[in-house]
């Protein structure tokens, strides 16, 4: 109770007479109130801010809702147009308790030195998403629901599992919308058009854009619609307008590129049957494919000692070690994970069914509303479908798919998810070992760019941006300097042949192969 207390103080506080409001021309109306955050590596001073939009754009008797914007300014007098600070998603947010909550994380001290540098010249906004039940402004914490995985008894099943979700989607967006909730506001097109209202506000004629993942795609359906404002673009994680749907090859690559690293080591590879590990990956999957089969699970500190019966789905949700800390473990594990059950050593996949398979799911109603608004376009839709990886890992698309008749938001155009060519700038670090949002990804966005800049992070993950902030200092304020340079006095092309077309992040240090498996590893 006293987070949520505490919760509905501060949005009180937020909207009452003591902060600041200011009513713009086109009718939007901004509460703030002065930010000052202090503490461990975080000494920032600016305001939090809510903007009044409409819910739906589209329709002209929308209600308000409140979107959630922080202001930090820039350390000195800045001529350059500010930074628009885009998290990923859909469902990434930050608020005042993500700052103090993540003191001594390294992913957040990695994102409040780009904040830092950033603001060296320019003023910086971090937009939130509109919809989001954890940021002031969206007092429904409620639009959320929950889905039923599996059942403990039963192996996974990927189609059972997307049927529970869209069913729950639909109860959810059925509920909001008998209370009043315009749940098609909930879209990309309204998301740019909150980005909009904030440059409007500020009085400013051009931003610059950043954002990862989602963020990226979100900065990409800005430019899309309004490309005249955009000063110039640094991406990561690269998500093209018409690649919200998962390409299972591009999936693929990044395993093949793991073993390809793994097999570099002899003592490895003896190890292994011909192929190397994606012969044996492939190997386990032809053994399920003939059904179901049974694992012994004993953890006797905990009581569990269980039969537990594991099927095809069960392998290619966990197509990387299922208890993986991060992304970068997940890489380091790999091979281990791959070996172990090559030699029926299952019992890691039967714990994740004891733990995971029979429980619930959440999700922010947010997010697939978002991503259905996005789409994609049928010869696109066909081609991935039909991708033969999906016999490997499964449809990472089937949660999508589950959804896209329903009722909620409504998908863009093709013409709205078909990139144009333009002159903006703009700088792209991707890593090449990033399996959210493969390579191919960066390099499809690039042919849209003349002034472009691609920086390939060898072993870099989805999160290579902030993996070079922790491990690259000096060659990630370069690429921040993008922000802060001032091109009417330096020829972008100069700047772009100072970066290097790639690096290297060390070498994996991947877990031992032989020895205890990793239930043993899991419970030491």
């Amino acid at each position: 109770m006293k987070t949520l207390t505490f919760f509905l103080l501060s949005v009180s506080i937020l909207l009452s007479g003591s902060c600041q409001e200011n009513t713009m021309e086109q009718g939007n109306t901004v509460y703030s109130h002065p930010l000052l955050l202090d503490g461990e590596g975080l000494d920032m001073v600016g305001t939090e801010s809510l903007i009044f939009v409409p819910e739906n754009r589209n329709n002209p008797d929308s209600r308000l809702i409140g979107v959630h914007f922080f202001r930090l300014p820039a350390k000195g007098e800045s001529t350059l147009p500010p930074v628009f600070y885009l998290p990923g998603g859909p469902g990434g947010r930050y608020d005042v308790r993500y700052f103090y909550e993540s003191f001594g994380r390294e992913r957040a001290k990695a994102w409040v030195w780009q904040l830092d540098k950033l603001r060296e010249t320019r003023e910086v906004i971090i937009m939130n998403q509109r919809g989001h039940s954890y940021t002031p402004g969206f007092q429904v914490k409620q639009m959320e629901f929950g889905f039923s995985i599996g059942e403990e008894d039963k192996p996974f099943n990927a189609d059972t599992c997307a049927a529970n979700f869209a069913r729950a989607y639909s109860e959810t967006v059925d509920k909001f919308k008998k209370v009043g909730v315009d749940v098609e506001g909930y879209d990309i097109r309204n998301m740019v058009g909150d980005i909009e209202d904030v440059r409007k506000y500020l009085g400013v004629e051009e931003i610059a854009l950043m954002g990862t993942s989602f963020g990226s795609q979100w900065a990409l359906a800005y430019h899309q619609t309004y490309p005249q404002q955009v000063d110039r673009m640094l991406l990561s994680g690269i998500e093209p307008l018409n690649h919200a749907y998962d390409d299972p090859a591009g999936i693929w690559k990044v395993l093949e590129r793991i073993a390809a690293e793994a097999e570099e080591d002899p003592m490895i590879k003896e190890l292994l049957p011909e192929g190397g590990f994606i012969a044996a990956y492939q190997e386990v999957v032809k053994r399920f494919e003939n059904g179901p089969l049974s694992t012994k699970v004993s953890i006797q500190e905990e009581g569990i000692d269980d039969e537990v019966i594991i099927g095809l789905d069960d392998l290619r949700e966990n197509f990387f070690y299922p208890f993986a800390d991060d992304r970068r473990e997940s890489l380091a594990s790999w091979p281990k994970y791959i070996l172990d059950l090559y030699h029926e050593n299952y019992e890691i996949l039967g714990l994740w069914a004891l733990e995971e398979r029979g429980g619930k799911e959440g999700e922010l109603l947010m997010s697939p509303l978002i991503d259905n608004s996005l789409g994609i376009s049928e010869s696109r839709d066909n081609l991935l479908s039909n991708r033969e990886e999906i016999r490997w890992i499964g449809d990472p698309n089937i949660f999508y798919k589950s959804i896209r008749e329903l009722e909620g938001s409504v998908a863009v155009d093709d013409e709205f998810r078909t990139h144009v060519s333009s002159d903006v700038p703009l700088l792209m670090i991707q890593g090449d070992m990033d399996w959210s949002t493969p390579i191919e990804n960066a390099e499809f966005v690039a042919d849209f760019f003349p002034n472009h800049h691609m920086l390939t992070v060898h072993r870099g993950t989805h999160d290579a941006n902030r993996e070079l902030v922790l491990t690259n200092e000096v060659l990630a304020e370069k690429l921040l300097s993008f922000m802060n340079q001032d091109f009417d006095d330096q020829e972008l092309s100069d700047f772009f042949q100072s970066l290097p077309l790639e690096t290297e992040l060390e070498k994996i240090p991947f877990w031992p192969v032989e020895g205890p498996g990793l239930m043993e590893r899991l419970i030491e």
